[in-house]
């Protein structure tokens, strides 16, 4: 299995279930990243910048 995050827009929905969205952001990843099989790692580090 090949881990990977593919560059674009996307939205993180946040709830009790599919029917108790409480809060939604939207984000877009500007690179897309292959993770190697010998090298996984499930913390990386991060930036966010405001988007307006």
């Amino acid at each position: 299995m090949n881990l990977g995050v593919e560059s674009g827009p996307y939205e993180l929905r946040v709830g009790r279930s599919a029917n108790g969205i409480v809060d939604s952001a939207e984000f877009e990843v500007t690179a897309t990243k292959d993770v190697p099989a010998n090298g996984r790692t499930y913390f990386s580090k991060t930036r966010t910048t405001p988007v307006e």
